[in-house]
C-alpha cells in the first residue's frame, strides 16, 4: 500500500477476503474514500468518471477481463452495464480476486443484476472516530462482543473536540481544509446528495453555535417526542456511525431498541451471529448516573447471559465499570 495511505477499518476485511472473492463491490456515499481504499489493491484501474475511459469500456467491455487483475472499475454506476459484464465474467470462470467495483448504488431506472452469488458488497462509511486519529482506542468493540474487554484507559478528548469532529464531517479529503472552505465544500456536496453525516450543514450550525446550544435553521423537522438536544442527537449520530463501522468489521448487526409502549429505549444493540448482544447507550455528558443506565439494567435482567456487555458511551475522560456492572467508555476510546 502507498505510504501516504492511512488504513481504514475495512482494510482488515479486505486483507482476508478480497483475494478469495470472485468480485467485490465497495459501496457507500460519495467521498468516503472508496477509490483510495480500492486503489491500494488494484493492478489495473478503469475510472469510468473519465469520458474517454467510459467510451472505451462501453465499446469493448471485454477489456475488463483481459487486463491483469485485480481490476478496479471505479465509478461503475456511470456505466451500469459493466455490473452485468462482471457477473458474466465471473460465471465464465475469472479467477478469484480479479474484480473490484467502487461506487454508489446504480442510477435510478438502471436495470442491473443483483450480483447475488457473484459480486460481494462491502459498505464503506465516513471515517469513524478511531480512523480520525484523535485518540488511540483502548476498548475494542470486538472484545466487548466477546465479553472479554478490559474497561481501562483515559483520554484528554473533551466536548469541544467532539463538536469539532461533528462539524468536520467524516469525509477524508475535507477534514484538513480551513473551516470556511470546508463549509463551502459541504454545501456544494449537499447540492447533489443529502446524508445524515452532514446534518450540521443542513441546520447551518458550526462549532461555536453548537457549543452555545443553538438549534440552527428549521429546514429539518424536529423529531416528535425527542428529549435530546440537537448537539446530543448529532453526538449520537457520530458514535452510531463509528459503531456501525466497528460492527461491520466484527460481522455483527446494529439495531435500535424501543418497546411498543415507548417506555424503554436503548440507542444501539449490536448482535453477534449467534444472537448474543452488546447494548450501548450514548450520553452527551462526562458522568453517568443510575438513571442513565436504567434501560441497560432492564435489558440485562431480561436477557441474562445473552447480554454479553452493556456500556454507556460518553464525552468523559475515564473508562470504568460502575457498581451496578454497567461499563462507561469515552467515545474517543472505543474502537474496532
Amino acid at each position: 500500500m502507498s505510504s501516504q495511505y492511512t488504513r481504514r477499518v475495512v482494510d482488515s476485511f479486505l486483507d482476508d477476503f478480497q483475494p478469495h472473492l470472485r468480485a467485490l463491490a465497495l459501496q457507500g456515499p460519495k467521498a468516503v474514500g472508496k477509490t483510495a481504499t480500492a486503489s491500494q489493491r488494484a493492478r489495473t484501474v478503469y475510472d469510468l468518471s473519465d469520458d474517454q475511459v467510459r467510451e472505451i469500456v462501453a465499446a469493448d467491455p471485454g477489456v475488463l477481463t483481459t487486463r491483469s487483475g485485480p481490476v478496479l472499475i471505479d465509478e461503475w454506476q456511470r456505466l451500469p452495464a459493466v455490473w452485468d459484464t462482471v457477473k458474466r465474467a465471473v460465471d465464465a470462470g475469472r479467477p478469484p480476486g480479479h474484480f473490484i467495483l467502487a461506487g454508489s448504488s446504480a442510477p435510478q431506472g438502471a436495470q442491473v443484476h443483483s450480483g447475488v452469488g457473484r459480486i460481494v458488497p462491502r459498505r464503506m462509511r465516513p471515517l469513524s472516530l478511531a480512523e480520525r486519529g484523535i485518540q488511540e482506542p483502548s476498548v475494542s468493540l470486538a472484545d466487548l462482543l466477546d465479553g472479554g474487554s478490559d474497561l481501562t484507559g483515559t483520554t484528554e478528548v473533551v466536548l469541544r473536540d467532539y463538536v469539532r469532529e461533528i462539524t468536520a464531517s467524516g469525509l477524508p479529503h475535507l477534514r484538513t481544509l480551513p473551516a470556511p472552505v470546508r463549509e463551502v465544500e459541504l454545501d456544494a456536496y449537499l447540492d447533489n446528495i443529502v446524508t445524515k453525516a452532514l446534518g450540521t450543514r443542513l441546520l447551518h450550525l458550526d462549532e461555536a453555535r453548537l457549543l452555545r446550544g443553538e438549534s440552527g435553521s428549521t429546514r429539518l423537522s424536529p423529531v416528535k417526542g425527542a428529549t435530546k438536544s440537537i448537539l446530543g442527537r448529532l453526538f449520537e449520530n457520530l458514535v452510531t456511525s463509528s459503531v456501525r463501522t466497528y460492527a461491520d468489521a466484527a460481522r455483527a448487526g446494529v439495531f435500535h431498541l424501543r418497546t411498543a409502549k415507548g417506555d424503554r429505549e436503548i440507542d444501539l444493540i449490536i448482535q453477534r451471529p449467534d444472537g448474543k448482544v452488546l447494548a450501548i447507550e450514548v450520553k452527551l455528558a462526562t458522568t453517568v448516573d443510575a438513571d442513565d443506565a436504567r434501560h441497560l439494567r432492564w435489558l440485562r435482567d431480561r436477557l441474562g447471559d445473552d447480554l454479553v456487555e452493556a456500556v454507556v458511551v460518553t464525552t468523559g475522560s475515564h473508562t470504568y465499570r460502575r457498581s451496578d456492572g454497567i461499563g462507561v467508555v469515552p467515545a474517543a476510546l472505543l474502537g474496532p
